[in-house]
């Protein structure tokens, strides 16, 4: 029994530093996620503040795609906990991991909740700074509808005069895959644009199952971000909508101004794609090169209920100077104005050194993770009302999930080590330029939720 009113199930996860438990609510009959940090963390005042952060950040915001926290507090021997929202399904690492790149419909969709969530907590002052496919949970409405959810704002930067940064000089948090430029140069410098970038780069890897900055190494994945420009992912996968190149350059621009100025302009773009996938039949999975033709989805993906919008229109191959900007740099830098500056150079070297020895002391090899395939179906939501678009409902879920208690371990040079891997390694060095992705597995569209073992790295 927990604070004399939790039944404990289960253990949901455990790590180095702390506990998620499902827990019943005696009198109410309620299931509840509870978190609390393990007793020899708990006296770490940054690590406390860190967990109380992440508990007012997710309570101060409404939105159906941020995972809720109901209660925080100090258990016996001043433990905090966090009290939060059961969640049954799974995260889109897992998704991709099981099956391949995911319908265009989808994907987009997916990224449409979480401008959603993330439009609330920027409006907010809430920056997340380690949004990721792992960040990101797959569960359903009570009405069976797909629903995505933000978790852990664990190393969230807040604004106000009540809040203090708790990035030092010289720390760097956050994971390095989905890190923009100046995240890694200065994480205190880090605004929503910082979360844009990272929406971009998590959009790339659900089309073509591999992150846009894929390398072997740490010090390859900061050079790649700083230095280059990642391959068009319609040369990945030539089924894909040009104007899908043209959203994802621009929010991976090396330089902030030069990406979207908000979420919500981000998700006016997305919900374009939306509509041009539902028109041309882009609703099913598609392989990428070198795999078998796989069957789309049937009619695509219903738009009913979605604003017209105008949206980036291309037909054949890409024209607009967007996508020919991004052709025209290959992966050998950025055009003109948008480079990176120009001591990036010698930064680069500094930053990369910083990350790859920060991340090497906390899982002992700096090898970084690329996500294999997966394919699953999902529903959609604007950045203001909830619009649903379903292209098939999700079964029913199998796994109970909830929201992280810290970041996989984050390339901070002070954090604690935890006890397990975090979420980034590589198969092999990438070839010089452009590089063709590791045949996915072959996967069967709209496949529902299945067991997964991400809670173990919840700490």
């Amino acid at each position: 029994m927990l604070l004399g009113k939790y039944r404990v199930e289960r253990v949901l996860g455990r790590g180095g530093m702390g506990v998620v438990v499902a827990a019943r609510h005696v009198e109410l009959g309620e299931l509840y996620a509870i978190k609390f940090l393990l007793p020899n963390w708990a006296g770490d005042p940054v690590l406390r503040e860190r967990f109380l952060r992440e508990a007012r950040a997710a309570a101060r915001l409404r939105s159906e795609h941020v995972a809720r926290v109901h209660d925080v507090g100090r258990m016996e021997g001043d433990v905090p906990y966090m009290v939060m929202e059961h969640l049954e399904g799974r995260d889109l690492k897992a998704v991709l991991r099981e099956g391949g790149p995911l319908p265009v419909d989808q994907a987009v969709t997916y990224m449409v909740h979480v401008c959603d969530a993330m439009a609330e907590a920027h409006a907010a002052g809430i920056v997340h700074r380690d949004l990721k496919p792992a960040n990101l949970f797959l569960t359903r409405r009570a009405n069976g509808s797909p629903c995505v959810k933000v978790l852990d704002f664990g190393i969230s930067k807040q604004t106000g005069p009540e809040e203090v940064d708790l990035t030092g000089t010289g720390q760097m948090f956050g994971s390095p895959l989905y890190m923009s430029p100046e995240q890694m140069a200065r994480a205190k410098s880090a605004d929503a644009r910082a979360d844009i970038w990272a929406i971009g780069g998590i959009l790339y890897e659900l089309l073509t199952a591999r992150s846009p900055f894929f390398a072997a190494n740490v010090m390859e994945v900061v050079t790649r971000v700083l230095q280059e420009e990642p391959v068009p992912p319609t040369q990945l996968r030539p089924d894909l909508p040009p104007a899908v190149d043209a959203v994802i350059w621009r929010c991976l621009r090396k330089q902030p101004a030069d990406r979207y100025t908000s979420v919500e302009e981000l998700a006016v773009a997305l919900r374009g794609i939306l509509g041009m996938a539902g028109e041309a039949g882009f609703g099913g999975a598609m392989p990428l090169p070198a795999r078998p033709v796989m069957p789309s989805s049937p009619g695509g993906v219903s738009t009913s209920g979605i604003p017209a919008i105008s949206a980036p229109v291309v037909h054949g191959a890409p024209s607009d100077a967007t996508t020919s900007a991004w052709e025209k740099t290959g992966t050998k830098g950025t055009p003109g104005g948008a480079r990176w500056p120009v001591w990036a150079g010698a930064a680069t070297l500094a930053i990369a050194l910083l990350l790859g020895l920060a991340w090497f002391g906390l899982r002992g090899s700096s090898s970084i993770e690329e996500t294999p395939a997966a394919a699953t179906s999902i529903g959609a939501a604007t950045a203001s009302a909830p619009v649903i678009v379903d292209p098939a409902p999700l079964p029913p879920a199998t796994t109970s999930a909830v929201a992280p208690a810290a970041p996989e371990p984050t390339v901070s040079p002070e954090s604690p080590p935890p006890s397990l891997p975090p979420t980034v390694s590589a198969p092999a060095a990438p070839a010089k330029g452009p590089v063709a992705p590791r045949p996915p597995a072959t996967s069967a569209p709209n496949r529902g939720p299945s067991k997964q073992s991400r809670h173990e790295s919840l700490f």
